[in-house]
């Protein structure tokens, strides 16, 4: 590559970062790194292809709807990202640690286990989620304990191409026992609980699933707006995002 060319490439990047940067802050992880910058490229050499168009986060987390401030998460090795108001409801920050195929979303002052979390799997990209998801956590299972069902609870509005699945089971024959009793037989933490899990698939992306568990609680929001009440009512995982890798 000449000095000419070199040039022009890094400053389309530096008016690309200004651009997605604009409104909301970055985080990028490359290697399970969380403090790492805003989505960078490196200018092409000559034995490489040329740089594809950055990832229009804008658009694709929907950052026009969101407060100011409003920070996005991606990670490369895992091929999925989203965002997160970075101070919670109640005033306190909000950390993001990626371990593994982990990401956690939890408070500077808890440890990351203690916090939300989604897991990434791959899985054969011909497969449905509820059978990935049964070939993974129900085998040798007997069918009419745990099963997977559709989760019609999750809210898939702003996601079109994604389906949600739940391991699911029958009630306990005692009525005073809770209603989870018996998501003990069925994989756990992976089957449904007291608290809202769910499993989640990008039929664009097909290669992977996710499993979110948020337990009981907003932790943090997506960067939304408050209700009229003056609440955060939608919760960081509303916006998560299987992308491409």
């Amino acid at each position: 590559m000449n000095h000419k060319t070199a040039l022009a490439a890094a400053a389309v990047l530096v008016v690309l970062a200004g651009v997605i940067g604009y409104r909301t802050g970055f985080k990028k992880s490359d290697a399970g790194e969380t403090n790492a910058p805003a989505p960078e490229a490196s200018a092409p050499t000559e034995k490489t292809e040329p740089i594809a168009d950055a990832p229009d986060y804008s658009a694709i987390f929907d950052l026009g709807r969101k407060e100011p401030g409003t920070r996005v998460y991606v990670s490369g090795p895992l091929g999925v990202g989203f965002t997160y108001n970075p101070i919670s409801d109640s005033s306190e920050e909000v950390k993001v640690t990626e371990t593994g195929n982990k990401i956690y979303v939890h408070l500077a002052s808890q440890a990351p286990a203690d916090g939300q979390w989604v897991e990434i799997f791959d899985k054969d990209p011909q497969m449905t989620l509820a059978a990935a998801v049964a070939a993974r956590f129900l085998k040798g299972l007997d069918p009419k304990d745990c099963f997977v069902r559709q989760s019609d609870s999750i809210k898939l509005d702003q996601r079109p191409g994604y389906t949600a699945a739940a391991i699911s089971y029958p009630p306990p024959a005692d009525p005073e026992e809770p209603g989870w009793a018996n998501s003990e037989k069925c994989s756990p933490p992976y089957s449904e609980s007291n608290g809202i899990s769910y499993f989640l698939m990008n039929e664009n992306n097909p290669d992977r699933f996710v499993f979110v568990s948020v337990g009981q609680y907003l932790l943090t929001s997506d960067g939304s707006t408050k209700s009229e009440a003056g609440y955060y009512e939608i919760n960081w995982d509303r916006s998560l995002q299987i992308l491409s890798k």
